[in-house]
This record gives C-alpha cells, structure tokens and sequence, in this order.
C-alpha cells in the first residue's frame, strides 16, 4: 500500500474525475482510440460528463493504466495518456 504519493493521488475510478469528461473523450477520439461524433451527440453537448460509452471508455483506460490521472489538494493537476511505443 502507498501511504504518500509526492506527485498526487492516483485516480483509479472515473466516478473520482471532477473534470468534465467529454473534453477528454474528444481528445481521445483525435488520437484514434474511440469514435464518437461528440458535434452531433445529444448528451455530450449539453452534459459535460457524457453519456455511459463516454464514462465506459475513459474507465477501460484507467482500469489498463494506459491513461493516468492524478489528484493533488482535491483538484486534477495532471492527465497523461500512457503508450507503449517501442
């Protein structure tokens, strides 16, 4: 068990993510890792957090540890997509 973590804390559960998430997804579809018409998504473009696929997705990536998310003083300070390039 980690008792303190200098850089934050890892989130490790979407439901922890204060910042909107649709934002992110969109960024994630310009990298080809989802598709997902957010312009002409009902949900997305009145809701900030996004609908369950948008959820769905983004915890798919937390729970592979290809994207990072860290919390310092109750805020996201840092969001890092993790790759595998060789």
């Amino acid at each position: 068990m980690v008792q303190d973590c200098p850089k934050g804390h890892l989130i490790l559960d979407i439901q922890h993510v204060r910042t909107p998430l649709v934002p992110i997804h969109t960024d994630l579809c310009k990298l080809a890792l989802f598709e997902h018409d957010h312009a002409a998504c009902e949900v997305c473009s009145i809701d900030p957090r996004g609908y369950k696929k948008v959820k769905d997705d983004i915890q798919g990536l937390l729970s592979q540890r290809k994207l990072t998310i860290t919390r310092k003083d109750d805020e996201v300070c840092v969001i890092v997509p993790e790759f595998n390039i060789p």
